[in-house]
């Protein structure tokens, strides 16, 4: 096998790795750290997990602000899925984003309506890209059962710098989301690589 057939075979194995590092999924469940009856959370007090934040976003309306909730321990007007979630009070607008300010994309999401006295039948999502356009998604809620539902993003929810909750009152758990690397990334990777194996290469001849 001559030289450039082994750099090129290395360069394939880095991109390979390249990709199988942006199809990861991480599932924001909110379960950590521990919540007791109620977490919340408002424009200065942003909830991370995995590195992505929650918080009030702007628009939304005065003393307006998001809750993490333990349904074990509230009350049972609340909806229930055995596990802690958020809910978004009237006139607030959750905002979603990376904290390193990276991309991500958004394939799923648990919603159900915030309480028996404060329903929507509906949820319209926004995702905000780098340059400014938009990608909006509208789901229809069924009303108060106390269950979350489960719904499915299209394969536009990619390459996202944020997400927007515009319409509420509402709940959501079990995100589930996508870091999506820098393109330059795959590059350096392989230029990495390939530069090491040069390197090795001199020294041995």
């Amino acid at each position: 096998m001559n030289g450039a057939s082994i750099r090129w075979r290395i360069l394939g194995i880095s991109v390979l790795c390249s990709l199988a590092l942006t199809s990861r999924a991480d599932l924001l469940d909110f379960n950590s750290p521990p919540v007791t009856t109620q977490d919340p959370h408002g424009a200065r007090q942003p909830y991370v997990e995995d590195g992505f934040r929650f918080q009030v976003g702007s628009g939304s309306g005065t003393g307006a602000s998001i809750i993490r909730f333990n349904p074990l321990s509230a009350p049972g007007a609340l909806p229930n899925d055995g596990t802690p979630y958020f809910g978004a009070t009237y006139f607030a607008i959750p905002h979603m984003d990376r904290m390193d300010g990276g991309f991500f994309s958004i394939s799923q999401i648990d919603l159900s309506c915030y309480s028996v006295y404060a329903q929507t039948s509906s949820l319209t999502v926004q995702g905000n890209m780098a340059d400014g356009s938009f990608v909006t998604t509208t789901f229809g809620l069924p009303g108060w059962d106390g269950l979350f539902h489960r719904y499915n993003f299209s394969s536009q929810w990619t390459n996202l710098q944020s997400v927007d909750f515009v319409s509420g009152p509402v709940a959501w758990d079990n995100i589930v989301v996508s870091p999506v690397p820098e393109p330059p990334t795959f590059l350096l990777t392989g230029a990495g690589v390939l530069t090491l194996y040069a390197f090795r290469k001199r020294r041995r001849t």
